[in-house]
C-alpha cells in the first residue's frame, strides 16, 4: 500500500467523493463512518475519454481487412447514397446539344428571322460572317454554328430593339438568345480547341452585354474574344489569320480589327483598361479590302489609329493623354480635316465615322480644356470656349442627311459619343453664360444644343440617366439664353440655316424678344 502517493481510496472512489486521507488507513471520511474498509485495492487508470470496445474491434477489422475489400465496401457505400438521392429527386437527363426541331430550345424557324434582319441591317456594322452559310450549317445540326448563331440573334435583337417573337405559343426574347449560348457553350471544350467561330460568339456577347448595359460583363467578353483571337495568332503574320476554315466566317485580320476597333471605343468611353495596347496595322487590310463594309470598317479604324498617338502605349487607361498643347491642337487638326466618308459606303458607317470623328474632337478638347489651355483671346479656334458650339454645329449640318433609325443599328456607342458632345455644349453654356449670346437673326449655341437633343431624344428614351440628365440641361440652357422666337417663311430652308448658322434677319415673320 503505497503511503506517500496521493490517490483516492475505494470507498471514496465509489462514492464519487473526493478523499482527504492523503494516503493515510483509513482516511478521514472513512474514519467518519465506522464499519467501513478504507483500502486502495483499485488499480490506477489513465485520465482520457472512454473508448467502445465494439468501435476499436471494429476499428482493428477494417486495418487488417485486405484493400480490394476494403474499395468494394466503399463503392457500395456510394451506391447506396445516389439511390437515396435518386428516390427523392429524380435528375434529368442531359440533353443533346444538337439544335434540331426536336430538343432545340430556340426553333430553327425563329433563328432565321433574327438571322434575316442581321443580313438586312447589322452586317455592315459586322461584315464577319455570312447569313446564307450561317443558315445552311443550323440546318445541318452543326452545334458550332448554333452557339454562333444564338450570340448573333442576341446581339441583333438587342442592337435593332427586335420585339419578342411568337412561335407556337412561345415566346423568345433577346435574353433567351444569350441564356441559350450560354448554356449550349458550356458543354463545348472552346477554350482548349478555339476557332473563329469562338472568337465571334465572345464579341456577339460583348455587343449583348453593352447593349444591356453590363459593363463588367461586356469588358470580360471583349477581352474574352481578344484572348482567343491571339491564341489563333490573329494579332500576328501566321498564315492562320490569313484565311478563314469556313466559308461563312469572315478573314482573320477583318476580325481582329474588329475586335481592335471595339474595346477602343468601349474603353475610351468608360474609362475601362485596354489589352490591346498595339497600334493595329491597317496596310495589309486595306490593300485586300475589296468589300465596300469592310473598307468602312479600315475607315473607321483609321479615326482610332490617330487617336492612339494621342496616348502613351504603356497607359493602361484611354483617359490620360500625356502629350503636348501643340500636340492636341495637331491631333484636331486631322479629326477636323477628315474627308467625309464616300456615299457608297451604307448609311450607318457614314453615321459612325460622323460621330466618332466629331466625339474624338470633343475628348481632345476635353483634355484642352482640363489642362488650362483654353483662352478667349486665343486665336486657334480649338482652344476657346466656343469650340463644342462649333463641332455641335458641325454634326448638326452633315446629320440632317441621316433618320434617327439609321442609327439604330449602331447601338449604344453611336448614342454615347453624341451624348458627349451634346452634354459637353450643354456643360460650356451653363458655366459660361456669355458663350449663349447670338447675333440678331443668328442661330447660335443654344439652337444647336437644343438641334442635337431633338435629333437623340428618341434614342434617348431607351436611356432614363442620359434621358434626364440631358433633358434638364438643355432645359436650364433654353431659359437662361436671351429669348428668340422666328418662323421661316419658307426665304431660306430650315436645313441652310442649320449649315449656315444664320436665320434671315430680313425676313417679316421673324419675331424677336
Amino acid at each position: 500500500m503505497p503511503s506517500a502517493m496521493k490517490r483516492s481510496c475505494d470507498p471514496c472512489i465509489i462514492r464519487k467523493t473526493r478523499c482527504e486521507g492523503d494516503g493515510s488507513v483509513p482516511c478521514q471520511k472513512c474514519s467518519a463512518r465506522p464499519g467501513l474498509s478504507c483500502t486502495y485495492l483499485t488499480p490506477v487508470r489513465k485520465r482520457g475519454p472512454k473508448f467502445s470496445k465494439r468501435r476499436c474491434r471494429v476499428g482493428a477489422e477494417l486495418r487488417q481487412r485486405p484493400l480490394v475489400q476494403r474499395d468494394e465496401k466503399l463503392e457500395q457505400t456510394n451506391l447506396e447514397i445516389c439511390q437515396d438521392v435518386n428516390s427523392v429527386t429524380e435528375i434529368p437527363p442531359t440533353s443533346s446539344l444538337e439544335p434540331s426541331e426536336e430538343n432545340s430550345l430556340i426553333p430553327l424557324a425563329v433563328l432565321e428571322t433574327i438571322i434575316e434582319a442581321y443580313e438586312a441591317r447589322m452586317f455592315p456594322t459586322w461584315p464577319v460572317i455570312g447569313s446564307q452559310s450561317l443558315l445552311r450549317n443550323l440546318h445541318a445540326n452543326d452545334t458550332d454554328t448554333y452557339i454562333v448563331a444564338t450570340a448573333l440573334c442576341a446581339a441583333t435583337m438587342a442592337q435593332l430593339h427586335i420585339s419578342p417573337l411568337q412561335y407556337e405559343a412561345r415566346t423568345f426574347l433577346s435574353e433567351d438568345m444569350e441564356r441559350e449560348c450560354r448554356r449550349v457553350r458550356v458543354a463545348s471544350q472552346f477554350r482548349e480547341q478555339p476557332d473563329l467561330k469562338d472568337v465571334l460568339t465572345s464579341f456577339f456577347l460583348h455587343v449583348y452585354h453593352a447593349k444591356m448595359d453590363n459593363q463588367n460583363s461586356a469588358l470580360l467578353y471583349i477581352q474574352e474574344a481578344i484572348s482567343l483571337a491571339r491564341l489563333l495568332h490573329l494579332d500576328g503574320n501566321e498564315g492562320t489569320c490569313e484565311e478563314s476554315p469556313s466559308e461563312d466566317v469572315a478573314n482573320g485580320r477583318i476580325i481582329y480589327l474588329l475586335l481592335w476597333v471595339t474595346e477602343r471605343g468601349y474603353a475610351i468611353q468608360y474609362g475601362l483598361p485596354i489589352s490591346l495596347h498595339e497600334t493595329v496595322s491597317l496596310s495589309s487590310i486595306q490593300k485586300s479590302a475589296g468589300d465596300v463594309c469592310v473598307q468602312g470598317l479600315t475607315n473607321l479604324a483609321s479615326l482610332f489609329v490617330a487617336f492612339d498617338s494621342s496616348s502613351v502605349p504603356q497607359f493602361s487607361r484611354y483617359k490620360e493623354f500625356p502629350v503636348s498643347k501643340y500636340r492636341l491642337i495637331e491631333l484636331e487638326g486631322i479629326f477636323a480635316n477628315t474627308s467625309p466618308p464616300p456615299k457608297h459606303f451604307s448609311i450607318s458607317q457614314q453615321a459612325d465615322i460622323l460621330a466618332t470623328t466629331n466625339w474624338m474632337k470633343i475628348l481632345l478638347w476635353q483634355q484642352a480644356m482640363s489642362r488650362g489651355f483654353l483662352s478667349s483671346s486665343s486665336s486657334c479656334g480649338f482652344m476657346t470656349f466656343v469650340y463644342p458650339a462649333q463641332v455641335c454645329q458641325e454634326v448638326l449640318r452633315r446629320i440632317r442627311l441621316f433618320s434617327t433609325q439609321d442609327l439604330v443599328p449602331l447601338g449604344r456607342d453611336q448614342l454615347v459619343k453624341l451624348f458627349e458632345v451634346a452634354n459637353t455644349l450643354a456643360d460650356t453654356l451653363l458655366c459660361n453664360p456669355q458663350i449663349a449670346k447670338r447675333s440678331s437673326g443668328q442661330l447660335g449655341p443654344p439652337d444647336f444644343l437644343h438641334g442635337l437633343y431633338d435629333f437623340i431624344s428618341p434614342m434617348l428614351e431607351l436611356d432614363g440617366v442620359f434621358d434626364s440628365m440631358l433633358r434638364q440641361k438643355t432645359a436650364e440652357v433654353l431659359v437662361r439664353a436671351p429669348t428668340k422666337f422666328w418662323m421661316l417663311n419658307g426665304s431660306m430652308p430650315i436645313e441652310d440655316a442649320v449649315a449656315s448658322g444664320v436665320a434671315d434677319s430680313t425676313d417679316e415673320s421673324c419675331v424677336e424678344g
